[in-house]
């Protein structure tokens, strides 16, 4: 059985071209779970064991497959998790999780201003901002924050080029990027 997750992280199943939603656990959480289709309106549930194999289909689906809406929300997902991995632009992102897509799927994929949304909210959820500092002694830069983002994948460009340390009381730090430090 096929998994992806939905734009708030849950577990999605996929059950010939059919999505399911985890709905609940047996009394003892141990033996099987119970999802139930991701159209509210439909009366269709799906029992499977712990390792989401299938045991029992209850109902019948008051609605067609949707193999698209089944490859979207893969979209989706890979497209969430990949903007954690990398710093790309989002119309770099969405045009590569569009590239190799029909046109049916490609239809029913967020627009590129709903894709940079949904980008936005996954990096903000991701990374926590520095707190503004009250002192400077105590202040140390992450080294997520020392390194300048450069366009090119191979390469990454120092962006504090210079840190007199927590020793020095006064605290003197230099930002800039490495290929501009022959200017000085």
């Amino acid at each position: 059985m096929k998994r992806t997750e939905t734009s708030r992280g849950k577990k999605i199943l996929i059950d010939a071209g059919f999505m399911f939603t985890f709905h609940a656990s047996s009394a003892d959480s141990t033996t099987k779970r119970f999802g139930r289709c991701v159209i509210r309106s439909c009366q269709c549930r799906l029992h499977t064991d712990v390792n989401d194999v299938t045991v029992n289909r209850l109902g019948h689906h008051t609605h067609g497959s949707d193999a698209a809406g089944v490859e979207v929300a893969k979209i989706k997902a890979n497209t969430k998790r990949r903007v954690l991995d990398t710093m790309e632009l989002p119309l770099q992102i969405h045009n590569q999780a569009v590239r190799c897509t029909g046109q049916s799927v490609q239809g029913q994929v967020p627009s590129i201003s709903a894709t940079k949304m949904l980008i936005q909210r996954a990096r903000a959820q991701n990374e926590a901002t520095m707190p503004i500092p009250t002192d400077l002694a105590p202040l140390v830069v992450p080294d997520q924050y020392k390194e300048f983002y450069h366009p090119s994948p191979d390469v990454d460009e120092l962006f504090l080029l210079g840190d007199s340390g927590q020793a020095d009381p006064n605290g003197v730090m230099i930002f800039g990027r490495d290929n501009h430090r022959n200017w000085v």
